[in-house]
């Protein structure tokens, strides 16, 4: 988590005040013991607190050990959440 919390911080501290800054993160990497909705929504708290304006989430995989079922609505879980 602190990896996109300090580039977060490096660019609010040089973008001007008064424009919002926001950021795209995954919800799930699709790996058992990767990314998960409990670790997404912790760091998206603590960008909230930090001045994040909106962040954008997405269930991209990118991890050649992925598993995704893909089903109608298979992404409403992470939404929800």
């Amino acid at each position: 988590m602190r990896f996109p919390i300090e580039v977060f911080g490096a660019v609010r501290d040089a973008f001007p005040a008064g424009k919002p800054v926001w950021i795209l993160i995954s919800a799930t990497d699709w790996v058992s013991g990767g990314l998960d909705s409990e670790a997404t929504i912790a760091r998206s708290k603590a960008l909230k607190s930090r001045g994040c304006a909106a962040v954008h989430v997405t269930t991209d995989g990118i991890s050649p050990a992925q598993t995704i079922t893909l089903e109608p609505g298979y992404q409403v879980q992470y939404a929800q959440e």
